[in-house]
């Protein structure tokens, strides 16, 4: 008996959902519940292979079209299928041209005339608009993404947000011809994406509703103080420091502010009663940083650092950014990290107040018994109590990975202290701070670490020896003892 055609029809489509496309295709013979599943199937892919067999393909509503050097063969072909496409009210439409293809595919007028839209996709594409000219009219268009599309008028992002009333997501990568971005008076749009658009020289953007603006662009003007309710900012670009201080002091509802490779910022000062996470990546050329941010004490900050050696004005600039719980910390090696012992017992720890320090190494770990010691003594002297300190190695920050899994990972998941009835005498390890150091009064450690259980004599033997309250270590391997 076949009881998997008794199935709901949803549950039956997710089924087809994890087949391969041919065979999501030939399920359509086995009997009519599967022929009537087939033709409301929301998701169709195709390549090459299938264009000839179009006419048997029943409507769907989620199409990829993806070709290689299709397009130099048979482009009226592609024009049959995207008209077929349209004309079943495709909600989804993703056109992915391979790079070497000599020539764009040129999207007819009809696709921007679709009113069924909610997502185009286009890669390696370039638009006709001369023939009803430049009329774009998507009234469900809510996301646009565009990546290595040919524009020659400067006009057509502004028709194209005007024309899609509904429109809430824009995404340009990598696309040439647009020699300016100017965008204003849309209401509807919530988050632009601009990057490595090679003939770009200025964006402009009025959105009063816009809440997430990511830019990367090596030599380009940009104007976004109207923005008044942005709140998500990330930059890499040739931004000065008066730029940036203007623009902050005009956008008051920023949260999250990321700045990557900005290398014309030396001293910039940011001012926020919003700001919940700061993230200064290979800014090399920046030497200080006023913050003044009040609620910024549960957020967190992530720093690229340049691996020179550490001195008094690296210690000093990580002190005066410093005011959140938590602190990320990127460098190339555990050696980069670890601070001359001169320094550490001349200077004050720089952040008091972190409770939990990631350091992220793009190197793998290679731990000696003095290593280890000398990479731990400078962590917990720049954070004295901690209560939670990761090394994640083998792999560089990733904004948007940043709590993912690397190659390697130590988690001091519990470290707990203990107030000690007095603090000993001549205590050279502490006598810089207001309060003992993790020596004295350390009396949990908890360590989580995937390499295996081959560090656990060194770092057993570095606590015990070192920590003079610890009563309880404990060593796990990805969560188990």
């Amino acid at each position: 008996m076949d009881r998997i055609s008794e199935l709901p029809e949803l549950i039956l489509q997710h089924i087809l959902s994890f087949l391969p496309f041919k065979q999501v295709f030939q399920c359509a013979i086995l009997a009519k519940i599967w022929k009537h599943v087939w033709s409301t199937f929301p998701i169709l892919r195709f390549d090459h292979t299938y264009f000839n067999s179009l006419s048997k393909i029943a409507k769907g509503r989620d199409v990829w079209l993806k070709r290689g050097d299709l397009y130099n063969k048979s482009a009226s072909r592609v024009d049959r299928w995207l008209s077929f496409a349209l004309v079943s009210n495709v909600e989804e439409l993703n056109l992915d041209f391979e790079r070497f293809a000599s020539i764009c595919y040129c999207l007819p007028q009809s696709a921007l005339l679709s009113k069924s839209l909610s997502l185009l996709s286009l890669h390696r594409c370039k638009f006709d608009t001369s023939s009803t000219g430049g009329l774009i009219n998507m009234s469900s268009l809510r996301k646009v993404c565009l990546v290595e599309v040919h524009m020659d008028d400067n006009q057509f992002l502004q028709k194209l947000v005007v024309g899609c009333p509904a429109l809430e997501d824009m995404n340009l990568k990598w696309c040439y011809g647009l020699k300016g971005i100017e965008l204003s008076c849309h209401h509807g749009l919530k988050a632009i994406g601009i990057e490595e658009n090679r003939d770009l020289e200025r964006v402009e953007l009025e959105a009063p509703n816009l809440r997430s603006v990511h830019i990367v662009q090596t030599s380009c003007e940009i104007n976004l103080v109207h923005c008044k309710n942005l709140k998500k900012l990330k930059l890499q670009a040739c931004v000065t420091d008066d730029w940036l201080n203007d623009h902050l002091s005009e956008l008051p509802l920023i949260e999250t502010l990321e700045l990557t490779c900005c290398s014309l910022l030396k001293r910039i000062e940011i001012s926020s009663d919003q700001l919940k996470s700061l993230a200064l990546l290979a800014c090399w050329n920046l030497v200080e940083v006023k913050l003044d941010a009040p609620n910024y004490v549960d957020s967190i900050i992530i720093l690229v650092l340049r691996d020179d050696p550490w001195n008094v004005k690296k210690i000093e600039f990580l002190s005066k950014l410093i005011s959140s719980k938590l602190l990320s910390l990127s460098l190339q090696s555990a050696e980069n990290a670890i601070i001359p012992k001169r320094l550490r017992k001349t200077v004050s720890s720089p952040a008091y107040n972190v409770k939990h320090l990631h350091l992220i190494l793009s190197s793998p770990l290679s731990f000696t018994r003095y290593a280890i010691g000398e990479l731990v003594d400078s962590l917990l002297w720049i954070s004295p109590l901690l209560d939670i300190l990761t090394i994640e190695a083998g792999s560089s920050y990733k904004p948007a990975d940043y709590m993912t899994k690397y190659l390697s990972r130590f988690l001091f998941n519990v470290l707990s202290y203990e107030k000690p009835v007095h603090k000993e005498e001549n205590s050279s390890c502490c006598k810089l701070l207001p309060f003992p150091c993790w020596r004295h009064c350390l009396k949990t450690v908890e360590i989580d670490n995937r390499r295996g259980s081959a560090d656990k004599e060194i770092l057993s033997n570095y606590f015990f020896e070192n920590a003079k309250t610890l009563e309880n270590f404990q060593f796990l391997v990805g969560g188990v003892s």
